[in-house]
Parts: C-alpha cells; structure tokens; sequence
C-alpha cells in the first residue's frame, strides 16, 4: 500500500506541475479560465457536451 500512495502522490505532483507550467506559459489564472481549452481531447468533450 506504501508503494501504491507514493506513486499516486508523484502522479498528482506532476499533474499539478504540468497545470502550473501550462498556465504561466500562457499567462492565465487556473482557477478563473481553463487551462486545457486549445488540446484536442477539450474540443471534442466540448462538441460532445452540444455547449
């Protein structure tokens, strides 16, 4: 279970660090816009979703 928490605390702080790169790269605040909206998988959940 040691092995199984740390791998999942590591996943969690790349997937943080990745947010954090990707926002200060184009200059946005996460927590008011989304980060994501210019990838590919975010416009095709957007275009299945009829928004």
């Amino acid at each position: 279970m040691i092995v199984v928490s740390a791998l999942a605390l590591v996943t969690n702080a790349a997937a943080l660090t990745y947010i954090i790169i990707q926002s200060k790269k184009r200059h946005i605040n996460p927590y008011k816009t989304d980060v994501f909206v210019n990838q590919k998988y975010y416009k095709d959940a957007i275009a299945r979703a009829d928004i």
